[in-house]
Order: C-alpha cells, then sequence, then structure tokens
C-alpha cells in the first residue's frame, strides 16, 4: 500500500480471510508468536515512518504498540515494555484497555498494569468455578 499511487474503494468488493482451526499463528500467545507480532508491528511502524513520519503517522503507529504493549501483557513483559516504550517515544496513544467497567475503573486507579494482572486473575477465578 505504501509504494501505490492511489487507493481506490470499491463498495461491491469482497474480502476473505482464511483460518486455520487452533493453529494459527494469530490465536497463538506463546513466546514465538509474541515475537512474530512484536516483529511484525515494529517492521510495520518502521515502513511506515519512513514514507511517512507526520503526526496521523506517529499516532498510527503509537496505538499499534500500544495495543501489543496490552495484548502481550503480562505474559511477555519484556516485549511489553519494549512496545509500551515506542508508543511513548511516538508520543504516546489515547487507546484504552480492552475489558469492561471494572477494568477501566481499575486502569484509572493503579495503572493499566495492575488492571491487566487483575483481569487475568478474574479470568482464571471464572475458569476453576
Amino acid at each position: 500500500l505504501l509504494a501505490s499511487k492511489s487507493i481506490l474503494f470499491c463498495e461491491e468488493s469482497r474480502g476473505f480471510y482464511r483460518t486455520t482451526p487452533g493453529h494459527s499463528l494469530s490465536q497463538r500467545r506463546d513466546r514465538q508468536a509474541a515475537e512474530s507480532g512484536f516483529r511484525a508491528a515494529s517492521l510495520s511502524c518502521q515502513h511506515l515512518m519512513a514514507a511517512d513520519s507526520g503526526p496521523v503517522a506517529q499516532s498510527a503507529c503509537a496505538t499499534m504498540m500500544k495495543r501489543f504493549a496490552y495484548w502481550s501483557y503480562p505474559d511477555h513483559g519484556d516485549l511489553s515494555d519494549q512496545a509500551d516504550a515506542m508508543a511513548e517515544a511516538l508520543g504516546g496513544s489515547a487507546l484504552p484497555i480492552e475489558g469492561g467497567w471494572t477494568t477501566s475503573v481499575a486502569a484509572s486507579l493503579v495503572g493499566w498494569r495492575v488492571a491487566k494482572r487483575l483481569q487475568r486473575m478474574k479470568q482464571l477465578l471464572r475458569a476453576h468455578c
């Protein structure tokens, strides 16, 4: 897309997404999947910033890195920290953490990392009760 001269919208177009039951990289949360996701997000930002380093591109990259930081925490804290630092270096992102109102309130009171750990504990308790 970055190398194209223009992008056209076709209202009648259809998009398809092929999935593999249970074995898709996007469905995994192991270390290899996390490292692959971090690399993909980082390279996407590098390519976008090489083409356009303006505030809209910076904001888009900051949001992408923030989303990865949320997704990878706490299982891959080092990658989450790197992604969060990249998001901040790009000007930060207002992307809220995903979850219900309790997660939002917890994040505003104790920070998103603690809120994410509480969210994980809640999920584990539900799974065992």
